[in-house]
């Protein structure tokens, strides 16, 4: 498996065990890792390493959404590439 980063694939990611679909844990353990995942982009936006996506007037901050299984980060590059 492979994580797409700015539409390049990552180095392959050897996975040896997997859930299989319609395990009764896969949906707490989903949840479980979303909620992590959600706190550490939170830590990454209040740090400055990443740059959320602000929206509207009131300047709404969107780091990420997250529907079902899919997870998209939304932001910008707080550095510069050369």
């Amino acid at each position: 498996m492979s994580i797409i980063v700015n539409g390049i694939p990552t180095e392959l990611i050897c996975i040896e065990k997997l859930l299989k679909q319609g395990d009764p844990l896969a949906p707490f353990l989903f949840l479980t890792m979303a909620e992590r995942f959600s706190g550490l982009m939170k830590n990454a936006v209040d740090k400055a390493l990443f740059s959320s996506f602000k929206l509207g007037n009131e300047e709404a901050v969107i780091s990420r959404l997250q529907y079902e299984d899919d997870t998209l980060c939304i932001g910008n590059q707080p550095w510069k590439t050369s």
